[in-house]
């Protein structure tokens, strides 16, 4: 499992910086672009069974949010119509 971190605010460069454990950095001109990055990743260690990989996203509040990779809340259950 992987944690994925997109701040609210770029760099003083203007590029977002997403972390990527063992990896290093990916930078990216926007911040859409580095959340469908991070998205993109988690989808994949999923899919190759790593376990659910979280992506953690800034707000402009200041507070951080997890996410799973469907974007959906971090501990959502999706509840099946009756």
């Amino acid at each position: 499992m992987r944690l994925f971190e997109i701040p609210f605010n770029s760099e003083p460069s203007g590029d977002w910086v997403v972390p990527v454990l063992g990896d290093g950095e990916r930078r990216f001109a926007s911040r859409n672009k580095a959340l469908a990055f991070a998205l993109t990743l988690a989808n994949q260690d999923r899919k190759q069974g790593h376990g659910d990989s979280l992506v953690c996203v800034q707000g402009a509040d200041g507070q951080w949010r997890l996410f799973t990779p469907d974007l959906l809340p971090a501990g959502y259950k999706m509840r099946r119509p009756t």
